[in-house]
């Protein structure tokens, strides 16, 4: 699946990713499940490892935009 996030600064953190499925997929995700070892800091497509269950995780696109001025 691929998430879209804009950006206008700064970086994308796992909760903004939470925050962000639950708003354009309506799934809900603890931001603890969400494998992120940094924060987002560059534009493009990254993928982030999510654990949906001890044994079982997925990966999800996500698409960093810098938001029209």
């Amino acid at each position: 699946s691929t998430l879209m996030l804009v950006v206008t600064f700064g970086s994308i953190t796992s909760k903004d990713i939470a925050e962000q499925l639950k708003k354009q997929k309506g799934i809900t995700i603890d931001k603890r499940k969400i494998n992120l070892e940094e924060p987002i800091r560059v534009l493009g497509s990254t993928r982030v490892e999510i654990k949906i269950h001890p044994k079982v995780t997925t990966n999800i696109r996500v698409d960093v935009k810098e938001k029209n001025k």
